[in-house]
């Protein structure tokens, strides 16, 4: 009896060990868990986060980076991390190209937004292509693009067309500091006209033209300028009514755009050309061909009248100018105008500046 009741007891006693570990099973997997694996998470494939691959983070993807891509870096492609960004005869981006996006217009100019190690061959004439989808603009381009900075300066450039007829002798023609140093065919043979063709850039720009009279009476010019749709034509103030030159306190002194050097100097200072140069104390251009004022009346109509001899057709001529005396509008002729102070110099140096948004 003794034996019999021990064997009783021990079943019992199993069946409290089986009870527990029931009640256990119970706690950590409760009724409407989808978990069997004995974890805390939610889902079946034995790690603990929350997603259904075999790794730790929660992409849904089998690697350790947290970018639901296949690779081990943590952007968004699937290559290698490293991109071609320096043009140096390396292929930097193991993609078997070398320097590609250096130079992509083949003009031999690298783009400005790369990098430049030594003289890669992609880019033999250096760096700074301010567009790099165009052969025709890189630094220093002489290939005009009407409104663009085709030369990678900064700056926007602006074709400017010049109409130019010299009393006797053009000397010199500037823009912005830099001589012409081909002058035109008609240069010394007034009243015949050239036409010039420089460019202007963003910003302030000066005209700069120096005439020159062989018989040392005047040195007189007549012009247009036209430039980003502006337009500009030689005029001055009528001449003072006695022999004593124009002084900055005289109303006549700013009512012109065209400035005159007016001294009986040799010439103004090397820079008389440069936009930085300070005209203030050169004075107003003086018109010519007013019937009773000096050089009086055989230069008639504001510069009508030297036309009228010995000279051919347009364009080498005067006659270029001739639709702004046709067209009704006063004042719009361009006006023959010079060097007053009196009338004793053999040349004359004029300014016009020009501003271009």
């Amino acid at each position: 009896m003794k034996i019999f009741n021990n064997t009783r007891l021990l079943h019992a006693a199993h069946l409290a060990v089986l009870l527990l570990v029931c009640a256990c099973g119970s706690v950590t997997d409760p009724v409407g868990s989808s978990n069997l694996d004995g974890g805390t998470d939610t889902d079946t494939d034995g790690d603990t986060d929350s997603d259904t691959d075999s790794d730790t983070d929660s992409d849904s993807d089998t690697d350790s980076d947290t970018d639901s891509d296949t690779d081990t870096d943590t952007d968004t492609d699937t290559g290698p991390v490293t991109d071609e960004y320096i043009c140096d005869d390396l292929d930097d981006d193991s993609d078997s190209e070398i320097d590609e996006g250096c130079d992509d217009d083949s003009d031999d100019y690298c783009d400005e937004n790369m990098a430049i190690s030594g003289t890669p061959l992609e880019c033999p004439n250096g760096g700074h292509d301010c567009d790099d989808a165009n052969p025709d603009i890189y630094p220093g381009s002489a290939t005009h693009q009407e409104g663009i900075d085709y030369d990678c300066d900064g700056l926007n450039e602006y074709m400017m067309t010049l109409v130019l007829s010299v009393d006797d002798v053009l000397v010199d023609l500037c823009l912005n500091g830099n001589f012409v140093s081909t002058l035109g065919a008609y240069s010394n043979q007034w009243p015949y006209t050239d036409t010039y063709y420089l460019v202007m850039e963003t910003g302030d720009n000066t005209l700069g033209i120096h005439g020159q009279d062989l018989g040392l009476a005047i040195s007189a010019f007549i012009a247009t300028v036209e430039v980003d749709g502006q337009e500009f034509r030689s005029d001055g103030v009528m001449p003072p009514s006695s022999s004593i030159p124009y002084t900055s306190a005289d109303p006549e002194w700013t009512q012109t755009e065209w400035r005159y050097f007016p001294t009986l100097a040799t010439g103004p200072e090397v820079n008389w050309c440069h936009p930085v140069f300070d005209d203030s104390s050169w004075g107003p251009a003086i018109r010519s061909g007013i019937d009773g004022t000096t050089p009086v009346s055989n230069w008639g109509w504001l510069g009508y009248a030297p036309w009228n001899f010995g000279c051919p057709t347009a364009p080498n001529c005067p006659g270029d100018f001739y639709s702004y005396y046709t067209d009704s509008v006063i004042d719009n002729e361009p006006m023959w105008i010079w060097d007053y102070n009196p009338t004793s110099l053999a040349d004359a140096w004029f300014r016009l500046n020009v501003t271009i948004p």
